[in-house]
């Protein structure tokens, strides 16, 4: 005859308070801890999957500069509005020659890749006033950061299973 719940629910309560009952506080400790660690790394991971966009509101001085690098899949936009007295923009798409242009005033600055790799634009404020950079980049994550999402994962884990440890009874003797 197979048990149920219906049938006898005090012995599943009972059941149930005795799990708790032989759970010490260093295994619940352990247990919360190992799961918030292991939901971070699995949230993260999940959240590095896929085309990352990231905003850019930048100013830079006059005879400053700024450069973004950044690896992305073919067919991958991106752009920047640029406002300023003069500046210089140079752009290197992956498989395309270097292109330096040079800008009064303001520039829309956009690109589409024909294919995957590296992406590198500077800007040099070549003028006497603040230059003001808007613009959307899209690109993929680094690979090595996919390792250390699983490393954070591993390590909630075995905190897990060191937890678990502190509640197995020893045996005469120890």
């Amino acid at each position: 005859m197979a048990w149920s719940v219906s049938e006898n629910p005090a012995s599943l309560l009972f059941a149930f308070t005795h799990l708790l009952v032989v759970l010490t506080k260093r295994t619940v400790i352990g247990n919360v801890v190992g799961g918030i660690i292991t939901a971070i790394g699995v949230i993260s991971l999940v959240m590095a999957l896929g085309i990352q966009e990231s905003n850019i509101d930048e100013t830079v001085i006059p005879g400053g500069t700024t450069a973004y690098q950044f690896d992305a899949p073919a067919g991958t936009s991106g752009s920047l509005d640029i406002t300023g007295d003069n500046f210089d923009v140079s752009l290197m798409l992956p498989g395309q020659e270097e292109v330096v242009s040079s800008y009064d005033g303001s520039a829309n600055v956009q690109w589409l890749l024909e294919s995957d790799g590296v992406t590198r634009v500077a800007i040099q404020n070549t003028g006497q006033d603040d230059l003001h950079l808007e613009g959307t980049i899209r690109y993929t994550t680094d690979p090595i950061l996919y390792t250390y999402h699983v490393m954070v994962i591993v390590a909630g884990v075995v905190i897990i299973g060191f937890s678990a440890g502190f509640s197995v009874r020893k045996p005469k003797g120890f």
